[in-house]
């Protein structure tokens, strides 16, 4: 009941600050630090209504924009509300704040939207405090300002609020403040405390510093079957003077209408694991008569928890849980319950409710925090290089990667093209731990200098494209042809060759004769190989849809990023206009730009244009265009081309009539069958093999000139010709192997007969050559909802990690539920699915507009699956080849059902694509 009333009065009533001219007590602001977010620097101001003195945030951090809102707040709010700081730019924004460690402080981030930006779209974003979530700041409307308290002892001199970039608008703050507390103020066993709620019973109006010397804000609470009761009379916060309730708060309270029922309150948690601490305080307001007595019992869920109580009168009482509340239903009902000798009903005056939340004090090495401070100060860098470099873990500095120790320590860094000038740092050396440096495409000049040799830990050096001279340090070269050091150093004009001795020039000799000499033994083995090349593309293509996007040359001309290799795909941005007519008919938009209708020689194409880009976003375009140039098959969308002109970039497309998955679930009228369900789910995790395919081998089995060839090397051959798709293609037809890192149901998209393709791989990443990693160490990417736990927790990249997001839209599929229920109190589907699951009656999982047309055995093996998919370690997953096994199994399932039934067979929507024979397990190379 009670967060019914009160969460909108948490978001909007705070404006009744203005309405009431609040009467500024003499209140003492020491270790006050409050900061107006957006106010130019050096500025500083009384606030009128509170008293509070506000300083900008300049000083605090060094990116992001300060923006006024519009002068309506200025008649609505308190000052510091009237401008913000927003960030366009990075993905972290972080303000670096000097504290008292180890004293108990209460924290308030602040936030009124305003619409400063003039797109009217409500953003949600991330807040963290140095490696911990603290919260997602999410908007229910434009002018209305929403607040977070938590209550935290640091135990650092410094202290990080970062606010994150999740892709769903742009994050902005109005105000931070940090309140001293007295350390014998709420107490916990473990953790600090986040605001869940704090109520002023009995009035309409809000207090906060002034009346509050902590400087909480009280909101006002009232409901319609509580009597409100006041007094004029000072309350004397004695009896429990540490938590300081102000006088006003505690001169109202709330009794229940009905004074023989119990006054009731309940909330319900974010999630059913959440613990909370509650602070109730009470005060008698009533001048009670002789005969009268009020007594009551204070009881959660049922269950008796203070009293009995029987407050006194004008002095204030703060009851509090010792221990953190759990309820593992998740319901948690406070009732004040009159005993049996009082004669009046039980009374509240104020409320507090905290969720318990760990904070933790991680911090990358000083060491290596000290030394990336003087790189930057050497360099100038201008990126998000402020507050913790490695943490959140999830989002360290751009071009930083580091590993997961305790203290976390710098094994990545990648400053290329970052316009850096001068010598090669000697700070770089003392990144004991770095394992890879990337300084290419600079203007970085002098000589390679000898302590890189010196670094045991360096793996990787890549300084192409600079100005460097001289020959390179002979240690450093002893290293690279040792082979304990890759090294790059690819366009230096003025550097000396990569051989500094005869020895290493004879080595070059014998490296080019070897070659020579096998090439002349292999010469036969070659031309066997182009026979077969030429027999299977000549096949391919008489079997390929006509409607094939064609692909026209374009001219070899210079590209603005000569990594873009395959020019023959590459379009001018005239083409591009000419062939969306101008733009004319957008077909979608996503947070990377708007996709246009388009078309070459007659045939439908889809046109992405990126908006402006970031570093960031530009890697990603680099990554998609890259990938889809190496490799190819039916089961992902096709890449027609790109664009790639000074500040125009874009991505050409096959075009898919039936939209996304995610479209298709949610909004189209067309009801997928069981059946359509599961051959979408197949496409998406592997695809087809086709028995025309195996008839190629058979063909080419039959060349009595190529069959000793072709039974040494039957699995490379069958490998080529016979197409893995999907997810299972990525992971086991890719060589390396490949990870999708954002598989989801907006990426999976359809064609008219509701094939599925994946899409957009602009987060891919690629394993080592080698084969001998299990994972990689990389920033987190991806969507919510869709995260790999295991990954967001350790940064550990795994083929798993696309197993779990797969599980994810697999359950959306068999649901077509969101994955993420507004509706339900952001309860995530894997929540929801396994309490349905263990009711035990399929028909409660499975979308209900299929009216049980399925077989339930199909129907509860997809469900295992998905659920094997979204087991929370990783080791327990199954592999996309054992998921593709499953799903067939489940089809084969429903195919029987129908078979014994005629009258039911849907209509043929989508291709069979089972294949009878034992295929080999090789994995070729993606071309």
């Amino acid at each position: 009941m009670i967060m019914e009333i009160l969460r909108p009065l948490l978001f909007g009533l705070l404006g009744c600050l203005a309405a009431v001219q609040i009467l500024v007590l003499a209140q003492d602001q020491t270790g006050f630090i409050s900061l107006d977010c957006g106010l130019p620097e050096n500025s500083s101001y009384e606030e009128l209504t509170t008293g509070i003195n506000y300083i900008s945030d300049a000083a605090y951090i060094s990116t992001g924009e300060s923006q006024d809102l519009t002068s309506k707040y200025k008649n609505i709010y308190e000052r510091q509300f009237w401008n913000l700081r927003y960030f366009s730019t990075g993905t972290r924004n972080c303000y670096n704040v000097s504290i008292n460690r180890g004293t108990k402080y209460l924290i308030r981030a602040s936030f009124l939207y305003g619409n400063y930006d003039g797109f009217n779209r409500l953003p949600k974003f991330n807040l963290y405090v140095g490696q911990s979530l603290w919260g997602s700041v999410e908007f229910t409307e434009v002018d209305l300002y929403l607040w977070k308290d938590i209550i935290h002892i640091p135990l650092t001199d410094n202290i990080y609020i970062c606010l994150i970039n999740i892709n769903q608008g742009t994050p902005f703050i109005s105000a931070l403040e940090f309140r001293p507390l007295p350390n014998t103020t709420y107490t916990t066993t473990g953790g600090s405390l986040s605001l869940y709620s704090r109520a002023n019973f009995g009035t309409d109006q809000t207090y906060r510093f002034g009346y509050d010397v902590f400087d909480r804000i009280w909101l006002p609470f009232t409901y319609k079957k509580w009597t409100n009761v006041s007094t004029s009379n000072t309350v004397d916060p004695t009896n429990h003077a540490i938590y300081e309730v102000p006088s006003i708060v505690m001169s109202t309270a709330a009794t229940p209408t009905n004074s023989s029922s119990p006054l009731e309150f309940k909330w319900n948690p974010d999630e059913v694991t959440s613990q909370y601490y509650a602070y109730m305080s009470f005060a008698e307001i009533v001048k009670l008569q002789a005969n009268q007595t009020r007594v009551f019992n204070v009881n959660l869920n049922g269950q008796h928890l203070f009293g009995p109580l029987s407050p006194i009168y004008l002095s204030t009482k703060t009851f509090y849980s010792e221990t953190a509340l759990y309820d593992a239903n998740g319901q948690y009902e406070i009732s004040l319950v009159s005993t049996e000798n009082s004669t009046l009903p039980p009374l509240i005056n104020a409320f507090e409710v905290y969720k318990v939340i760990n904070i933790s004090d991680l911090r990358t090495d000083t060491a290596d925090v000290n030394v990336i401070m003087s790189i930057k100060l050497t360099y100038g860098v201008n990126k998000d290089w402020q507050a913790d470099p490695c943490l959140p873990k999830a989002y360290p500095w751009s071009g930083l990667i580091c590993n997961n120790d305790t203290a976390p320590r710098i094994i990545s860094l990648d400053l290329s093209s970052s316009d850096l000038t001068g010598e090669i740092s000697p700070y770089i050396f003392n990144l004991s731990m770095l394992q890879t440096l990337d300084l290419s495409n600079n203007s970085l000049s002098g000589k390679v200098p000898d302590f890189l040799a010196n670094m045991p830990s360096l793996k990787v050096i890549k300084l192409d494209k600079n100005n460097l001279t001289g020959p390179l340090p002979p240690e450093l070269l002893k290293r690279v042809n040792n082979n304990s050091l890759t090294l790059s150093v690819e366009d230096n004009p003025n550097l000396d060759g990569a051989c500094a001795s005869d020895s290493c020039a004879e080595k070059k000799k014998k490296s080019f004769i070897v070659p020579v000499v096998a090439s002349v033994g292999g010469l036969l083995v070659v031309l066997t190989v182009a026979a077969i090349i030429f027999w299977i593309v000549k096949l391919r293509n008489k079997s390929q849809d006509h409607s094939t996007v064609p692909v026209p040359r374009v001219k070899d001309t210079k590209s603005n990023n000569d990594s873009l290799e395959v020019r023959r795909r590459q379009f001018t941005y005239s083409e591009i206009v000419r062939m969306t007519e101008n733009f004319a008919r957008p077909v979608g938009e996503g947070g990377s730009g708007r996709v246009y209708l388009g078309h070459i020689e007659n045939v439908q194409v889809a046109v992405k244009m990126l908006s402006p880009l970031s570093a960031h976003s530009y890697q990603q375009f680099q990554t998609e265009v890259k990938l889809l140039m190496r490799v190819y098959h039916g089961n992902l969308t096709s890449l027609v081309g790109y664009l790639n002109e000074k500040d125009h970039f874009g991505l050409i497309y096959e075009y898919m009539t039936k939209g996304n998955l995610a479209q298709v679930l949610s909004e189209s009228p067309v009801l997928l069958t069981w059946e359509d369900r599961l051959r979408i789910a197949i496409d998406a995790a592997q695809g087809e093999k086709t028995q025309q395919n195996y008839r190629v081998y058979s063909v080419l089995s039959t060349n009595t000139l190529l069959l000793t060839f072709l039974l040494h090397h039957k699995n490379e051959i069958l490998s080529q010709i016979l197409k893995n798709t999907g997810l299972e293609y990525l992971h086991h037809g890719c060589k390396p192997p490949i990870v999708h890192r954002d598989v989801k149901t907006t990426n999976i998209l359809l064609t008219d007969n509701f094939q599925a393709k994946l899409a957009d791989f602009g987060l891919s990443k690629s394993f080592p050559n080698d084969g001998s990693k299990t994972h990689m160490s990389t920033t987190v990417a991806g969507t919510p909802g869709y995260f790999d736990p295991e990954y967001y927790t350790s940064n550990r990249l795994t083929e798993k990690s696309d197993v779990y997001s797969f599980g994810v839209v697999l359950l959306e599929i068999i649901t077509c539920r969101p994955v993420i229920s507004r509706a339900q109190k952001n309860v995530h589907i894997i929540q929801w699915a396994t309490t349905m699951i263990a009711q035990g009656d399929i028909r409660n999982v499975i979308d209900p507009r299929l009216k049980g047309e399925f077989d339930s055995n199909s129907a509860w093996k997809s469900v295992e699956i998905a659920m094997a998919c979204v087991s929370s370690n990783s080791s327990s997953r199954p592999t996309m080849n054992q998921v593709v096994t499953e799903l067939k199994n489940c089809l084969a399932m429903e195919m029987s059902r129908k078979t014994e039934n005629p009258s039911l067979n849907s209509r043929d929507s989508i291709e069979t694509f089972s294949i009878s024979i034992n295929l080999p397990t090789y994995s070729p190379e993606a071309r």
